[in-house]
């Protein structure tokens, strides 16, 4: 085996994660042209729907605070509703990466009824998971598994039609918190 440079040596680490990131860029280029990213008048501010615990205390967010993060859409079948609705929402990664929380492990989402599912940092990463605000055209509403909602992209990764990531669609969030392993 032929021996390595002092330079070689040292560069290898680089060239690992330039050939990692390479490989991973077709999964998450995938993930992201099923989103189209959409501009809405902007919400008036309104009262807190969710809460982030971070280290630098609680962030609070209503729903024009949200949806100033930048909105997408994406239209996806789910277990829950006969046909395939649009929805509307920010990205879980950029709401993450707002809150100072992107490098999370994974995150605790609850419910308003108390309903909680941990969230790998995975899922956020290579699926262009969503905080939805909107389900084909209008606000969620609490009576509506409002007014925020997980939303997985089941219609273009079969992967997620499972049990498991059903599961992790939480509707009526309101809380968000990392988990430290």
């Amino acid at each position: 085996m032929p021996r390595l440079s002092a330079r070689s040596r040292r560069l290898q680490p680089f060239v690992f994660m330039a050939v990692a990131g390479a490989l991973a860029a077709p999964v998450i280029c995938a993930a992201q042209e099923n989103l189209e990213r959409v501009e809405l008048p902007p919400l008036a501010k309104g009262e807190v729907v969710l809460e982030i615990a971070t280290p630098a205390g609680a962030q609070q967010y209503d729903l024009a605070t949200l949806e100033a993060i930048g909105l997408y859409r994406i239209t996806t079948r789910s277990q829950w509703d006969q046909e395939s609705p649009t929805f509307d929402g920010i990205l879980l990664s950029d709401l993450l990466d707002d809150a100072g929380l992107d490098k999370a492990p994974e995150v605790l989402v609850t419910a308003l009824d108390d309903y909680s599912q941990a969230i790998p940092r995975e899922d956020w990463t290579a699926y262009p998971v969503m905080v939805a605000t909107r389900q084909d055209g209008k606000l969620l509403r609490d009576d509506e598994r409002g007014p925020l909602r997980i939303v997985y992209p089941l219609s273009f990764y079969p992967e997620l039609d499972d049990d498991l990531y059903h599961a992790r669609w939480v509707w009526s969030l309101k809380h968000i918190k990392a988990v430290e392993p």
